[in-house]
């Protein structure tokens, strides 16, 4: 069973946060209080962002080139979309799959038109009409029919300067036939060009099994990979306190001690190093304090069910 004081250090343990429903009575006046309100040019009153913001899950796209592999993995990305290939990202969950292709469609959204799949268990059929009506296309009944359609959409849409791009989600559960359709769909080319770009997003599972013998024709098309690798401790530290510059907050606000204990924790994952720094913050706020240490991030830590990486603590 994990100590929620595994250094020793003598700590009071406060309840536990996560079951007391504070929103609704502290933010405010935390936000009038610890962090001062100002007013813009028309007078209209500006709060500055509360403890959660700063570690928000889903931040600014353009604030979250903060590490080097965040911004080699985006500049692959956008290689793979503006060269029509077929881009294969993975990385296991909580990497920051998801918040790199939200950044993506915000950087090339005037360049291309965007088909985000977000259900990857559809059917062959499922997924070609769910494109359609990604594209304002009225699907075709037949599958014939749609294949046409969707063939002229493309080449319309290439042919006007922004083209289509597949964007697809959890692509590990994709249905063997809808990952052969989606095979068949790179097929459509003009002049020996391809129309679209495609990128697959998944779990490290994503390219085992493209390795199967039966989808080696997709993988062969891949053009551009890259995968997410957890955090090291330097770049949760770097993550840390560039975050906390972003939202307003000292960037020292969480001493070494702590730093180090969210790496533990977090095992190097954004979005759970996101998490147990949005509470810890919000636990330092609620107590008064105005740095957050090793024993606070123990106690949130505890309270979110987290585990130390293995060696440490």
């Amino acid at each position: 069973m994990l100590s929620s004081n595994p250094s020793g250090r003598s700590c009071a343990r406060r309840p536990a946060l996560l079951a007391q429903p504070i929103w609704g009575t502290v933010a405010p006046s935390w936000c009038l209080t610890s962090h001062r309100s100002s007013t813009n040019q028309q007078g209209c009153c500006m709060v500055e962002p509360t403890p959660m913001q700063a570690f928000h899950k889903a931040p600014d796209p353009d604030r979250i080139l903060l590490l080097d592999q965040f911004d080699e993995a985006l500049a692959r990305l956008e290689y793979g979309v503006r060269e029509k290939e077929i881009t294969l990202l993975t990385g296991d969950i909580g990497t920051g799959k998801t918040t790199l292709t939200r950044a993506l469609i915000d950087r090339l959204d005037d360049e291309v038109q965007f088909c985000w799949i977000i259900n990857p268990r559809l059917s062959a059929s499922q997924f070609l009409r769910q494109i359609a009506l990604q594209l304002d296309l009225e699907p075709a009944r037949g599958k014939v029919d749609l294949l046409d359609q969707l063939a002229n959409a493309f080449l319309d849409a290439s042919s006007a300067g922004r083209p289509v791009s597949l964007l697809i989600d959890e692509a590990q559960m994709m249905p063997p036939d809808t990952l052969e359709e989606l095979r068949l769909l790179t097929n459509i080319q003009l002049d020996a060009e391809n129309l679209i770009s495609v990128t697959l997003v998944g779990q490290p599972e994503l390219l085992r099994r493209l390795r199967q013998p039966r989808f080696l024709p997709l993988l062969q098309r891949v053009g551009v990979r890259y995968h997410l690798s957890p955090l090291t401790e330097d770049e949760t530290t770097a993550y840390i306190r560039t975050r906390l510059q972003n939202a307003g907050y000292p960037p020292e606000m969480f001493d070494e001690q702590a730093r180090s204990a969210v790496y533990a924790y977090s095992h190097g994952l954004p979005r759970v190093i996101n998490n147990l720094c949005g509470n810890a913050l919000l636990a330092a706020m609620l107590d008064g304090a105005d740095t957050v240490t090793s024993d606070l991030i123990d106690d949130v830590a505890a309270d979110l069910g987290l585990v130390l990486a293995r060696g440490e603590g």
